[in-house]
């Protein structure tokens, strides 16, 4: 990536809610953040420093996760604190001080010659400014891990990218006794699987020689309680 872009000043007094909201690299995000209800966290005193990612960040994610957070509440208000910190932290700042995010946890930013990166995201944008904060634009959206000791999928146990059907099998961790949904390309990829008391699950399935996206969702009965970062896979 080159290096990141300083932006103009916002008016005086403007918040990041209405940062977001004029600006048309954040849309998604602004339904985002008006479907979690936290519209009004984000026109508060603060100060925050909002890691915001763009419609490009978004388009990245399968259109079914995007649907399906938007669908829900309470884990698209989880993820989108991931993306909040509290104080006001400009780029140069952040190449010395780790923020943590308003759930506590710590984002890892890297300096990446003229730019950063916030847990492997690219900061597109820094430093623009709001009456309550800082706002800076990122290429990807941040996953917050799924729990304690759960990895994203793996595809037959070996993480190879290229794979020679028809039988895939993809295999995780997650919290015993949730449910686990497997998807490729947005479609429903085997049955749904309860993780055992280990906390591992396994999902199988036919597959044709195609390029695929590999999600798999966490659910809690029927509240969707996280996702995995899409996993490509070449089968042959």
């Amino acid at each position: 990536a080159g290096a990141t872009t300083p932006a103009p000043t916002a008016p005086a007094g403007d918040t990041i809610a209405g940062l977001l909201a004029a600006r048309p690299e954040f849309a998604t995000l602004v339904r985002a953040v008006d479907a979690a209800g936290l519209g009004q966290s984000l026109a508060e005193a603060g100060p925050f420093t909002v890691f915001a990612p763009t419609e490009e960040a978004f388009t990245a994610l399968p259109q079914s996760v995007v649907d399906r957070l938007l669908a829900n509440p309470e884990a698209l208000a989880a993820l989108l604190r991931y993306h909040v910190t509290r104080g006001r932290y400009t780029a140069d700042d952040l190449r010395v001080v780790q923020p943590s995010t308003l759930d506590g946890r710590l984002l890892t930013i890297v300096a990446q010659g003229d730019t950063l990166s916030v847990n492997g995201a690219t900061m597109t944008e820094r430093d623009i400014e709001a009456g309550n904060g800082l706002v800076h634009a990122i290429d990807r959206i941040l996953l917050p891990p799924l729990a304690a000791g759960v990895r994203p999928p793996v595809i037959d146990e070996s993480g190879v990218p290229t794979f020679v059907g028809p039988r895939l099998t993809v295999v995780g961790t997650a919290e015993p006794g949730r449910t686990i949904l497997v998807e490729l390309n947005g479609q429903a990829f085997g049955e749904p699987a309860t993780v055992d008391a280990n906390g591992r699950w396994l999902v199988s399935g036919d597959v044709a020689a195609a390029e695929y996206l590999i999600v798999a969702y966490m659910l809690n009965g029927e509240t969707l309680e996280a996702f995995s970062r899409p996993v490509a896979l070449t089968v042959r």
